[in-house]
Parts: structure tokens; C-alpha cells; sequence
């Protein structure tokens, strides 16, 4: 009994499927003809470009760091700050490590932008 049921929906379905082509589907020259259609658009329409040229001038860390004010965090591993001129990180050193093996200069994570070699962290709408 499943069988014929099983058998009706199929040839239901194929049915559906060959009338719809038949009566309702687009022929191929209407679907060629809308695609140039669309074609032509595109070509036509000209998108603004979102070429932006940033110029940053290198000054040394320290002067970047005192540009903008800042909100200070520190604990016994790390120091560092976070620039209100938009919510940046970019001010972080390590204070357990040091650059070289005896050295004294301490990992610098992240530097302003605006100094040389910058690296920073951007979070919200900015990105």
C-alpha cells in the first residue's frame, strides 16, 4: 500500500514540475535578455570608491603616547594604556620580559599608530 503512495507522489511531483516548465518558467532568451539587462547596470552605475590615503607622520613613542589622553592600567605583569581618542589599546609592555636575554629593555607589545613600527588594537564601530 506505502508502494503506490510512494509512486503517486513521485509522478504527483514530476508532473508539477514539467507544467510549471511548460507554462510559467522564463524561455532562454528572456533570461539572456534580463541578464544583460543587469549587465548594463552595473556597467552603467558608478560606485564610489573607498580609497582612503591615511598620511601618518612617524614621531617617537613617547611624544604619540602624550597626544591624545589616555586611561592607565597596570598590575605586575603588564603596563599599559588605552587611547580615549578612539576606545585605541595601543600602548602595551611586558614587565616580566626583556628583549634580549640580559638585556634591560622590556617587551614592547603594542606602540601608537603615529610611532614608528605601530601596532595597535581597534575595537567597536572603528573596525
Amino acid at each position: 500500500m506505502d508502494t503506490k503512495n510512494v509512486i503517486a507522489a513521485i509522478s504527483l511531483s514530476a508532473a508539477v514540475i514539467i507544467l510549471y516548465g511548460l507554462f510559467f518558467a522564463p524561455s532562454p532568451q528572456e533570461l539572456n535578455q534580463i541578464q544583460e539587462e543587469k549587465n548594463q547596470i552595473i556597467q552603467s552605475s558608478e560606485a564610489p570608491s573607498l580609497e582612503v590615503d591615511e598620511k601618518i607622520t612617524e614621531i617617537s613613542r613617547n611624544d604619540a603616547l602624550t597626544e591624545n589622553q589616555r586611561v592607565v592600567f597596570e598590575n605586575e605583569s603588564i603596563k599599559g594604556s588605552i587611547s580615549l581618542k578612539g576606545s585605541t589599546i595601543d600602548d602595551l609592555t611586558f614587565k616580566k620580559y626583556t628583549e634580549t636575554l640580559n638585556g634591560t629593555d622590556q617587551v614592547i607589545l603594542l606602540n601608537p599608530r603615529e610611532a614608528q613600527n605601530g601596532y595597535f588594537v581597534e575595537t567597536g564601530w572603528a573596525t
